[in-house]
This record gives C-alpha cells, structure tokens and sequence, in this order.
C-alpha cells in the first residue's frame, strides 16, 4: 500500500485540502447565518455546493495524509471537480460571465494535482 509520504505532491495537496475544507466549512455557515440580505435559491444552493466541497476537500486531506484508500480520495476529488463546474455554472447565471466566474475554474487545479499526486504515490 502507498502512504501519502511516497508523494510530495499528494501530501502538500492534502494539506491544503485541510485547511482549506476547515476554512470554508467555517466561512459558508458564517455567510448563511449572518446574512441579514435576504438570497435567492441560487445563493442557497451555492452555499449548500461549498459547504459539501468544503467537507470533500477536508474528507479527501485527511485521507491523503493517512496514504490509505487513495482511491477514495481520488474519487472525492473528482466530486470536487464537479462541484466546481456546478458553482461555475451558478455563478454565470448569476452574475454572467465576469472575472470571478473565470477565477471559479481556478478551482479546478488542486483536484488535478491531487489526482496526480494519487497516481504518483500508488505507482511507487
């Protein structure tokens, strides 16, 4: 079996899947309960969108780090990968096609060399 410390790639990922799920878990609620505008179900189910990505991405960390069930993990982030398309998807609708609808599929990074750092690290 791989452990997450046979891929630089995948550990550093992994770490920032952590901090990042931890931070905008924290962040989505935070914006769903001090909210005083009142939001349309678009915003909901972008929050709702978030908060579940949020949890993929801490889910998918802690497995990185541990290095087991990297198969998992790379399914998660493929999750990940589609969650960012669909809050793409929102925001175009939202707001049109803007500089932070192009920032979205930023997003779509981390997942990728997640996935490249399982494939690295369960080919060692």
């Amino acid at each position: 079996m791989a452990t997450a410390k046979s891929s630089l790639l995948l550990f550093i990922v992994s770490i920032i899947f952590v901090i990042w799920g931890i931070l905008f878990a924290v962040t989505n609620v935070l914006n769903l309960l001090g909210g005083h505008v009142e939001l349309g179900l678009a915003a909901y189910a972008g929050a709702v969108a978030g908060w579940v990505g949020a949890v993929i991405e801490l889910v998918a960390g802690v497995i990185g780090l541990r290095g087991k069930h990297l198969g998992v993990g790379k399914l998660l982030a493929f999750v990940l990968e589609g969650i960012v398309a669909y809050n793409f998807i929102l925001t175009i609708s939202a707001i049109g096609f803007t500089w932070t609808a192009c920032a979205t599929l930023g997003n779509l990074i981390l997942p990728a060399l997640y996935c490249a750092g399982v494939e690295k690290a369960t080919k060692k």
